[in-house]
């Protein structure tokens, strides 16, 4: 059986009550790691280029909008 098993089988036999305790403290333990992969995500997402042609949509999409609301 392997450690995680063995925890989980831990885990499973504890009241509810100290199931979310330990949950807690294990979310603040995790936290900082968790907030690095999200923004590794983020930034993996943001470094792909842009088109030409989705600049060019961009572009005209905040014209439309600016010519809209100058007209109001």
């Amino acid at each position: 059986m392997t450690k995680v098993a063995q925890l989980e089988k831990l885990i499973s036999e504890l009241p509810p009550k100290d199931q979310v305790k330990l949950t807690r403290k294990l979310e603040e333990r995790t936290w900082g790691e968790r907030l690095d992969q999200l923004i590794a995500k983020v930034r993996k997402h943001f470094r792909k280029p842009l088109s030409e042609s989705e600049v060019n949509t961009l572009v005209e999409s905040v014209r439309r909008g600016r010519h809209e609301e100058s007209r109001r």
